[in-house]
């Protein structure tokens, strides 16, 4: 660890996300400042439940279900239920239906067999359409987890423990996590943040650093050796693939930037190593392979 001078306070991040109606997700980033950031439906999850519970209440309550995606159909997405039985391949396992979610979010039936049920098309659209306005009134835990770390990396935050149990955040910048946390904490949703001063507790200020030095090494060389692979193959990179992979160089930049007291010297380092990723990533952008010759 570089030799370093701390004097701000720190703060320490977890929560308990929990099952949550949006309209008050949607508040509580709205008046945190960061509506970009408020959890998107997920319309594959949501499809999923419904064509299960559609599937149970209509046509088979026992069965065991697999469920697979479909595309190549005019909705947005879509979801196709069968009936598992060991050892079989998918395509022999019995078709039960085939729902998929229109451009203005409504639930249609792509494929089922009418003479073998009880129900008519049009009342499994009205009932599964019902399901699914239900199930778009509410945000899972999984989704607001991630736009809660989308928050804390947008506030120069970064993660301490794989699989984003835990995560760091200068004092200066929990502002918007506390007024998420206020507004969240009457639904069942607890954002919890521990502060502490280096001073008292060195140790892990020293671990903080050195998860930061990890998680932008690790960003950096992860790029550096792809485009490195797609230059020795002589890939030229798509502009989408450019522009996502600078993105992630950038946001390690500001993170260790915004938190260089934590590593000394070491940040001066890093910026170096990131103008010459970035470097790397235009040259493949353009095809230009001397680099690696």
């Amino acid at each position: 660890m570089t030799t370093k001078e701390v004097t701000n306070a720190h703060g320490i991040l977890f929560w308990n996300s929990t099952h949550c109606l949006r309209d008050a997700v949607n508040d509580a980033f709205d008046k945190a400042g960061y509506p970009h950031l408020k959890p998107r439906p997920n319309y594959m999850a949501v499809l999923k439940r419904t064509a299960q519970q559609l599937v149970r209440d209509y046509l088979d309550p026992d069965s065991t279900l697999r469920m697979f995606a479909l595309s190549g159909h005019e909705s947005e997405v879509g979801v196709e239920v069968r009936q598992y039985i060991k050892g079989e391949k998918k395509n022999d396992l019995p078709h039960l239906l085939s729902v998929g979610v229109t451009k203005d979010h409504k639930l249609t039936i792509l494929k089922w067999d009418e003479q073998q049920r009880q129900h008519s098309q049009h009342y499994l659209e009205e009932r599964g359409n019902e399901i699914l306005q239900h199930e778009l009134k509410y945000v899972e835990a999984a989704d607001i987890t991630v736009s809660i770390a989308a928050l804390i990396k947008h506030t120069h935050g970064f993660m301490l423990r794989d699989g984003g149990s835990v995560w760091y955040c200068p004092v200066e910048s929990l502002g918007p996590y506390e007024a998420v946390a206020k507004h969240l904490k009457r639904f069942g949703v607890i954002l919890n943040c521990v502060q502490f001063k280096p001073e008292l507790n060195d140790a892990l200020l020293n671990n903080i650093g050195d998860q930061l030095i990890h998680r932008a090494e690790t960003v950096i060389n992860g790029t550096v050796d792809e485009v490195t692979h797609m230059m020795e193959s002589n890939k030229r990179m798509k502009p989408n693939g450019r522009a996502s992979r600078l993105d992630k160089i950038t946001q390690a930049q500001r993170t260790v930037e915004a938190n260089s007291e934590l590593v000394g010297r070491w940040a001066e380092a890093f910026q170096q190593a990131c103008s010459r990723a970035k470097e790397l990533v235009g040259e493949a952008a353009l095809g230009q392979f001397a680099s690696l010759k």
